[in-house]
């Protein structure tokens, strides 16, 4: 499980966290079951949910359900 997001609006973190994991699998790493949106100041921007999913749908389709 990867904890991203962390109230990066611009979702540039959230890029190089899935960025990081497509480097490490090609390096071999494997386990990585899911990601976790993880807002850190006063659960203020759930309203970018939507925006992160989005991205990961995109990068990573064979990752979410269908």
């Amino acid at each position: 499980m990867i904890a991203l997001y962390y109230d990066d609006r611009s979702l540039e973190r959230t890029r190089q966290w899935l960025d990081s994991l497509d480097a490490a699998e090609k390096e071999g790493v494997s386990g990585v079951e899911g990601f976790m949106y993880t807002t850190w100041f006063n659960n203020d921007h759930y309203d970018d949910l939507e925006k992160v999913s989005d991205l990961i749908k995109q990068k990573y389709p064979n990752r979410w359900p269908k």
